[in-house]
């Protein structure tokens, strides 16, 4: 999702040279295989989805601020937990930022 704008905007040999990219590790990791896809769950193979994130990030990882858009996603998951809790505070909540601090 994060990547999705900028490959949108692409222009299409960008996105051939991205689709190439992501359709080789696919291959590579032998991922569309019937063993490695046996829809374990319903969304399994839209998470392949993450292959377009993987195949863009070495090249326009520094055009997104990854930080402050998983903090609007988790504000905005915690903002509908509540909602469907009906309730409008939690008792606590930590998410660690750096896995080394304690």
């Amino acid at each position: 999702m994060l990547f999705r704008a900028i490959y949108d905007s692409d222009p299409e040999t960008g996105r051939k040279r991205i689709n190439r990219k992501i359709r080789d590790e696919l291959e590579r990791r032998q991922a569309l295989d019937p063993d490695y896809i046996c829809d374990y769950f319903g969304g399994q193979r839209d998470a392949l989805r993450a292959s377009l994130a993987n195949a863009m990030a070495p090249e326009y990882g520094s055009k997104i601020d990854r930080r402050a858009e998983y903090r609007k996603r988790m504000l905005e998951s915690a903002e509908s937990s509540l909602r469907a809790l009906d309730t409008d505070y939690l008792h606590l909540l930590r998410l660690r930022s750096n896995p080394t601090e304690s």
